[in-house]
């Protein structure tokens, strides 16, 4: 994949809000506040990928294995005890899918999820099985935003 991944800052928030109304149905939609307690309380876990123009985002943070975060709600701190890396958002414009930006952005969390024993999501839109082939197994069913989803759990 050919393009630029870069850290995130808050002003490149609107952009980000861009992208997950392109790629996500409403009821997963998440709040500018949202994306921005995210990118300040972990900085180093929220990155882009510019092509010609911003193509996908991945906000990543500490948390606790077997917990996920709610949709929608702000982080007020991260957990003392973390022990995994929170995938919590990650996003590619239609056409930039296929092409290794999803893989792109994701390796980029491998290498911040070093200091962790596990990485964890919450795989929503029928996307389990692009993490099962990265190497992601299910842990259990959800319902997040009202619609049903797997935490999932790669260690």
């Amino acid at each position: 994949m050919d393009g630029l991944i870069k850290n995130l800052t808050l002003k490149d928030i609107e952009q980000v809000l861009e992208i997950q109304k392109a790629c996500y149905h409403e009821d997963y939609w998440e709040s500018r506040e949202k994306f921005e307690s995210i990118l300040q309380l972990y900085p180093s876990g929220c990155y882009g990928l510019w092509c010609e123009k911003p193509a996908g985002y991945l906000f990543s943070h500490p948390w606790r294995i077997g917990e996920y975060v709610p949709l929608d709600t702000p982080i007020k701190e991260l957990p003392e005890n973390a022990d995994c890396l929170y995938v919590h958002d990650i996003a590619v414009l239609p056409e930039f899918r296929g092409k290794g930006a999803g893989s792109a952005l994701f390796s980029r969390a491998l290498d911040v999820a070093r200091r962790f024993r596990a990485i964890e999501l919450v795989a929503v839109q029928h996307s389990e099985n692009f993490w099962k082939k990265l190497g992601f197994r299910e842990v259990k069913d959800i319902v997040y935003g009202g619609r049903k989803a797997k935490l999932m759990l790669l260690q």
